[in-house]
């Protein structure tokens, strides 16, 4: 849902009187259910990044852990086995580690959690941002 603020500048330059109309957009993000969430954040180039659920859910109550980056699986658990890669690495209790974070690795992060009876138990995502060089 995108709300705009007008702002209304009046300048004067020789005698006259310019009127000047800018638009700003205030982005809101509306979530449906109580189960999703959106964030977004910024690191620096080379950070460690440790993405950590939002909602309070307990190692057991975790059957199934699915980290997509953009939409691509990039890490995934299943009965909370730990699971070591170069890039990233699924913690017990669901977060996601990123070492070295690189601008190539600014997008969209999601986790799917499913429970033993393949029940979704919650979906959160968070737009990561790598600042500086590469």
């Amino acid at each position: 849902l995108l709300q705009p603020c007008f702002k209304k500048h009046l300048l004067s330059s020789t005698g006259a009187t310019e009127r000047f109309q800018s638009i700003n957009f205030i982005s809101i993000f509306i979530v449906s259910g109580a189960t999703e969430d959106r964030q977004q954040r910024a690191y620096r180039v080379g950070d460690t990044v440790h993405l950590e659920l939002r909602q309070n859910i307990s190692a057991s109550e975790m059957d199934d852990v699915q980290w997509k980056f953009n939409n691509q699986i990039i890490s995934k658990k299943r009965n909370i086995t730990h699971q070591n890669k170069e890039k990233y690495r699924i913690f017990r209790n669901g977060a996601l580690q990123i070492h070295d974070g690189r601008k190539t690795g600014s997008g969209n992060y999601s986790v799917i959690i499913y429970n033993r009876t393949g029940h979704h138990i919650t979906e959160e995502e968070t737009l990561l941002t790598f600042l500086g060089h590469s």
